[in-house]
């Protein structure tokens, strides 16, 4: 016997159909119906429907949750804006200017400007602000602010009220001295 022929003693040869080639695949036939039957295109769309419709609905609660984040990030960045601007300025309150501030907005729209907001607020309401502090303005209560020549002359007379052992101007004059120094110099 030849060696090939040796080879193939315990296998089956293979199955031949009418053509000479080997059978179909008898499972993907299967699910395949025979020729010339009917197909039913909607028994073969509906698994790709029910796919279709999740990632669509998945996909808008994508956009939602975009578009929420977007506004959430735009009102933080506004509020930031505002409480920036607002201490800037020196507000006693500024959650209080960020709640005028949303409610002149929301009237405005994007009408709103917030340089214009702050000079209408200041103009209008300018107890919401600490007081800025005006040149030549005293902080004694009203009383005048000693100048330095007013602090050297009783220093002068308090010298000579030592030379001169008078115990009640020095007395007097130290006193003097302390409070103007207490009022401003």
């Amino acid at each position: 016997m030849p060696e090939g022929e040796q080879e193939n003693k315990g296998a089956q040869p293979p199955a031949q159909n009418g053509a000479g080639a080997p059978p179909a695949n008898t499972a993907a036939q299967g699910a395949q119906p025979p020729a010339g039957a009917p197909v039913d295109i909607a028994k073969l769309l509906e698994p790709i429907t029910t796919q279709l419709n999740a990632v669509t609905g998945e996909l808008s609660t994508l956009k939602k949750d975009r578009e929420d984040e977007r506004k959430a990030a735009s009102q933080r960045d506004f509020t930031n804006s505002i409480t920036a601007k607002a201490n800037e300025l020196g507000a006693k309150d500024a959650d209080y200017i960020n709640y005028l501030a949303q409610k002149a907005r929301g009237e405005k729209g994007d009408a709103f400007k917030a340089d214009e907001f702050f000079t209408a607020l200041k103009t209008n309401q300018p107890d919401l602000f600490k007081a800025a502090p005006v040149k030549g303005a005293t902080t004694t209560g009203g009383a005048p602010v000693p100048t330095q020549q007013q602090l050297t002359q009783l220093e002068t007379d308090l010298e000579a009220a030592r030379q001169r052992r008078d115990a009640a101007a020095v007395l007097s004059i130290t006193t003097k001295i302390q409070m103007l120094k207490a009022n401003g110099t």
